[in-house]
């Protein structure tokens, strides 16, 4: 099982600025939770390197081109929203936290507007900040890289989990009772919301479809030893 970090799609990922200098985005992610911003990274990685390819489940579309990228943690919703710019940029222009009623509401009109700004002068508004960026702001302590680490993991094994019981035709349902647990362990499973083994899940829906899971232990690309 191996974890996919280039970027072999050519689309470009690109933060809004503020008048300040200051891009929304990235003092979202300053107040989350640990755990939840190595989650945000992650989708943040996936939308650049996959974006024809994004669960419909995780993404929203408004009538002005404005998408909404969700995801859960600690029965939290989560949402960064951006839209696709030119023929290979997606621009990101903010984040959420509960993404739900009257703040949702606020959070659409304000990246709505700051979509408008950002079409009509892109060079005032385009931030230098990038995924690589990002990673060395968030992401440098070990502590903090375990985590980023942890969420890749749990985001491919979501991937696996739902791709194979598409395949085989199933539903949650089905396929629970095949491998025998809960509905609700296959659905947190696929929505990387399971806080059991589910490296462990996803080896026994392999077992039912004929399959295994192999898992390797790969040396970064930069070749740097674990401090």
């Amino acid at each position: 099982m191996g974890v996919h970090d280039g970027n072999d799609s050519g689309v470009r990922m690109v933060l809004y600025r503020k008048g300040d200098g200051s891009a929304p985005l990235v003092d979202w992610m300053d107040c989350l939770p640990p755990r939840a911003r190595a989650k945000v990274l992650v989708r943040l990685e996936r939308l650049v390197t996959r974006w024809h390819s994004i669960r419909q489940t995780d993404e929203v579309h408004f009538a002005d081109g404005l998408n909404e990228l969700r995801l859960r943690h600690g029965g939290v919703v989560y949402a960064v929203f951006y839209f696709r710019f030119g023929l290979g940029s997606v621009v990101l222009v903010g984040g959420v936290t509960d993404c739900v009623g009257k703040g949702r509401l606020l959070a659409i009109r304000t990246s709505s507007e700051r979509k408008r700004r950002f079409e009509g002068a892109p060079r005032e508004y385009r931030s230098e900040v990038g995924l690589g960026e990002l990673r060395e702001r968030f992401f440098t302590d070990p502590k903090a890289v375990a985590k980023l680490e942890e969420a890749r993991v749990s985001a491919t094994i979501a991937e696996l989990a739902l791709g194979l019981r598409q395949d085989a035709g199933m539903s949650q349902r089905q396929l629970a009772e095949r491998v025998g647990t809960g509905a609700s362990v296959i659905c947190r499973v696929e929505r990387e919301e399971y806080s059991g083994a589910p490296l462990g899940i996803l080896m026994r829906v392999a077992a039912v479809m004929g399959k295994q899971v192999e898992v390797r232990v790969v040396t970064h690309c930069d070749g740097a030893r674990p401090r």
